[in-house]
């Protein structure tokens, strides 16, 4: 069963051939002047009849004044529900045209398009139109159109849909001419309403749901930012003293506008008509309501998975996310409900099936832009945050410098300390944000110490209570052997003669005193907290020293051979430059 609220036009916007759609909302109701009262079986006979005791008594009517067709040029007929639109639609000619000549069933009534036309002007209704329905009539009196002549509906509960279309934009609107489905009008331009006959005493079968829904298209512009830390070194080593200082820059910059959040919304309307003998709505199950674009993309529909509906008219609102690109063509939407077979509550059986509506060529609205503007911060500097926006001078990089400084702290000795610094920008619609970090590593080292240095500061010296001395880190070993008092640490230094002169037993015999005495003075140095990349060549040295081998400074090293004294005096002269501040 029908309610009022079905009466409500579905409709889209024009599509490309630019056909006007039909305004406001169209009507049918009884005509009390001719056929006498009684025949609306639901509604107001005087505007909006939903319901009728037999198709005879329909008529055509231009409804309340504040709802009104506008003027100009129409026609009408009556439809089969489904008729709307998908190849079945208000042109003569098509499968579920109950009013045109070629019979959907087997009444065989109906008559061509043009005995249907009408013309309104001030809300007055010209019926027959000169040239058109003036040879073929129906029955017009009191501003009101008998729809008969037309076939029976199919539909098992008896609803049969009114459509009125406008002439404006048609294909076909001039007489005589009476191509395939004529006047060749958009269906989705019409208006539509839906009314029902009842039989006598027959509980007609349940009617199928109807569903209409509007789509609107919408994008943004936006910004993508990015931003770049950079700094001039990332390591220093301070061997005792001194401060490092690191040059930062920091940039951020932004992409041309790109379209995002491409989407489309809207509304479905599911319209379930059945009502019980009071004319309330009866219940219906239904499987789910979907939707979909005609490029593929599922929309999400809230709410739309399986319920029971227990209003004339429900809405779903959806979405369907298209990512950041524009669709390049028309772009048609769907919605589709789908239901399975039941009984309602009035006994009525209600069979399987479903439901679609297609909105065609969706119109698409760009939004402002957006995050055209970032707020960037660096914990380091005092001037954060720095405030950048499209279209400033320097567009589209911004960048700004600062320094950094690090001083040698004992406190830190021996090790390396990592320095990290993140700037942050922050979009100013979003809040969207991003990094850019950098590290940097400071060494704390104390400088290296002489041989003779060491060689004067055996002990303790409460007077300086803060310079290192040679026991604090013995014993020491000089390959295989253990300098192991403050004694054998003095024999090893008085030793070192590091003269290039002399026979060539003296030259041998030199290179290997020389080499431990720096030696010993590397191991103390790096014990003492000095700079360890001396390590390795500690090792070349003490693997060379085992292989003499090295005794001790009382040792006869005289006849190592010209090969290992020059070994020797390499790996002295890498000792002899660390061990006087020259690093490795």
């Amino acid at each position: 069963m029908l309610t009022v609220g079905l009466a409500v036009a579905m409709f889209v916007v024009a599509s490309a051939n630019a056909n006007t759609p039909v305004p406001h909302a169209a009507f049918t109701t009884t005509n009390t002047n001719v056929d006498g009262t009684g025949h609306c079986q639901n509604g107001n006979e005087a505007v909006n009849c939903n319901i009728y005791d037999g198709k005879d008594f329909v008529w055509l009517n231009g409804g309340p004044v504040q709802g009104q067709l506008d003027d100009g040029m129409y026609f009408f007929d009556v439809l089969v529900p489904g008729g709307q639109g998908g190849g079945a639609d208000p042109n003569d000619g098509t499968t579920k045209n109950l009013s045109d000549l070629s019979p959907t069933s087997n009444t065989g009534a109906g008559d061509a398009w043009s005995c249907r036309v009408f013309s309104i002007s001030s809300h007055v209704i010209t019926y027959p139109v000169a040239g058109y329905s003036d040879t073929c009539a129906h029955d017009f009196d009191s501003n009101e159109i008998r729809l008969m002549p037309y076939d029976d509906t199919t539909n098992p509960g008896g609803v049969y849909i009114m459509a009125i279309c406008s002439l404006d934009g048609a294909t076909d609107a001039v007489l005589p001419t009476q191509t395939a489905n004529p006047p060749g009008v958009d269906p989705s331009l019409c208006k539509y309403d839906a009314f029902k006959v009842n039989g006598e005493n027959i509980l007609p079968p349940a009617s199928e749901l109807g569903i209409s829904k509007g789509a609107d298209g919408s994008y943004t512009n936006s910004y993508k930012w990015h931003i770049k830390k950079e700094v001039d070194k990332t390591s220093v080593t301070l061997n005792g003293a001194g401060s490092a200082v690191f040059t930062y820059t920091v940039t951020v910059n932004h992409d041309a506008a790109a379209t995002s959040a491409v989407k489309v919304n809207g509304t479905i309307t599911v319209l379930n008509d059945n009502l019980d003998s009071s004319l309330n709505t009866l219940p219906v199950d239904i499987t789910g309501v979907t939707d979909q674009l005609s490029g593929g993309t599922d929309c999400t529909v809230t709410g739309g998975g399986a319920q029971t509906l227990t209003l004339a008219a429900t809405d779903f609102a959806y979405q369907c996310d298209l990512g950041d690109t524009l669709p390049s063509g028309q772009l048609d939407n769907t919605a589709t409900v789908t239901w399975g077979p039941q009984l309602l509550d009035d006994g009525s059986l209600l069979l399987g099936g479903s439901k679609s509506f297609t909105f065609n060529n969706i119109l698409f609205a760009a939004s402002d832009s957006i995050d055209e503007c970032v707020d960037v911060s660096d914990p380091i500097i005092p001037l954060s945050p720095h405030h950048y926006c499209v279209g400033d001078a320097g567009d589209p990089s911004f960048s700004f410098q600062y320094t950094r400084t690090v001083t040698f702290n004992p406190a830190y000795v021996p090790t390396c300390r990592n320095y990290d610094n993140t700037a942050t920008f922050t979009t100013n619609d979003t809040s969207t944000t991003g990094t850019g970090s950098q590290r940097v590593t400071v060494c704390f080292y104390n400088a290296a110490l002489t041989p003779g240095y060491w060689k004067n500061h055996l002990t303790y010296d409460s007077k300086h209570p803060n310079d290192p001395y040679t026991a604090k880190y013995l014993p020491k070993s000089l390959g295989n052997y253990a300098v192991s008092s403050t004694a054998l640490a003095t024999a090893v230094f008085n030793a070192m003669n590091c003269n290039n002169t002399g026979s060539v037993s003296q030259l041998n015999q030199n290179a290997i005193g020389c080499l431990a005495g720096h030696l010993l003075a590397a191991k103390l140095n790096v014990a003492n907290g000095a700079n360890p990349c001396i390590t390795t060549v500690i090792g070349l040295a003490d693997t060379f020293l085992i292989g003499i081998p090295y005794t001790g400074p009382t040792g006869n090293y005289t006849a190592i051979g010209t090969v290992k004294r020059n070994q020797a005096i390499t790996y002295k002269n890498a000792f002899d430059k660390y061990n006087n501040g020259g690093g490795c």
